[in-house]
């Protein structure tokens, strides 16, 4: 019978009053100016396992720019990496957007959370570079001028980062070695991650936008294969529905090491995706919950899910054997009380152990919780 034993790991701990919620509801509230309990409503919005010095690389939401920690599972110790001292004042989230490197570097990119209107004066999200062995923090550059970094794709043979910008949603490349980007296509809709195929092929979905009556469309695949430097547009290749009235979104993509690509959506359903005949498989619906923003492949060759939210939040694998889902229960640690409001991002640490970043928590600081599964 699946279980679980869970443990959170606290790196802010500050709880949210009535009057301070409506202040975090108000739209004209500026975060930059807001009171000094802003900065510890954190959310843990990505995170990575380097096997090169068995740390948890850790993307924060945090307004006061403190925005890159590592974690160490031996120790169960946050250390931060000291980005504010390289920010500027838009640069409050890594979003989706770490990234291990064979060599043991780490790839970043940093996102944002202001207003169309702040665009002109805000000058764009960068990538970097963190060097583990010489703790240097290396800015490789911006790739869009004015734009943020939703997501980023690492293609280490290629020297290549592909990205998605916020709040407009533009396609990019980045050669590292060159320090060169360019946009490679605007896209409408930003999708929550891209993928890279087995071949090198990197995917990510656009919505095609219904000019002539301003209505969007679903969002459809794309691909751009890096040897002919050619965007394919497949407008016919589309997220099956979990149900009527769902409109097949990206929550998060996973390369499954087994010539597929797989996704989770905002319906809460896993979903399998051929590059080569571009057809979808639906998998199903692990839980009765929507959304399954993350995604990651066990080294028992499971594929490791965090779905739902409203402090019913879960972990779950699929066996692609048995074609079968397995729920290893509520992330909820005893000790503390305390539950997950809602997970964004999943990795596995050492082996059977796996990590969950909590988001969007208007209650308390999100939390870093510590999941392991047994069968």
């Amino acid at each position: 019978m699946p279980a679980m034993r869970v443990k959170a790991h606290l790196l802010r701990d500050r709880h949210v009053s009535p009057e301070q919620r409506k202040l975090l509801l108000s739209t004209s509230f500026d975060f930059q100016q807001g009171s000094d309990f802003i900065p510890d409503l954190i959310s843990f919005v990505c995170n990575e396992y380097n096997p090169h010095d068995g740390l948890v690389y850790v993307g924060l939401t945090s307004y006061d720019s403190d925005i890159l920690y590592t974690f160490d599972p031996n120790t169960s110790q946050f250390r931060s990496l000291g980005y504010q001292k390289v920010a500027e004042r838009f640069e409050v989230k890594i979003h989706r957007s770490l990234a291990v490197d064979p060599d043991g570097s780490i790839y970043g990119a940093t996102a944002c959370l202001h207003w169309v209107d702040q665009c002109m004066e805000s000058p764009g999200g960068k990538l970097f570079c963190f060097h583990p062995t010489s703790g240097e923090r290396e800015v490789l550059g911006i790739p869009v001028p004015h734009q943020y970094v939703q997501t980023i794709s690492l293609d280490p043979e290629r020297k290549i980062l592909y990205g998605f910008t916020y709040p407009y949603a533009y396609f990019f490349r980045f050669d590292i070695l060159t320090r060169q980007s360019r946009i490679l296509a605007p896209v409408s809709y930003a999708p929550h991650t891209g993928v890279i195929d087995d071949e090198g092929i990197m995917w990510g979905m656009y919505q095609q936008i219904m000019l002539g009556e301003g209505l969007p469309s679903r969002p459809s695949m794309l691909s751009y294969d890096p040897r002919s430097d050619q965007i394919t547009w497949h407008k016919g290749a589309f997220l099956p529905p979990a149900y009527p009235g769902d409109g097949g979104y990206n929550d998060c993509s996973l390369n499954g090491g087994d010539g597929y690509l797989y996704f989770g959506t905002t319906a809460g359903a896993l979903v399998r995706f051929d590059p080569h005949t571009l057809e979808f498989k639906y998998l199903g619906r692990p839980t009765r919950s929507t959304r399954l923003p993350g995604l990651c492949l066990g080294r028992d060759g499971l594929i490791y899910a965090c779905t739902g939210f409203d402090y019913n939040s879960q972990l779950v694998a699929y066996d692609r054997e048995q074609e079968r889902f397995l729920n290893f229960g509520r992330i909820y640690d005893p000790e503390i009380d305390a539950a997950c409001f809602m997970p964004h991002h999943i990795c596995e640490g050492p082996d059977g152990v796996f990590y969950v970043g909590e988001s969007d928590n208007l209650d308390r600081s999100g939390y870093f919780w510590e999941c392991n599964p047994t069968r």
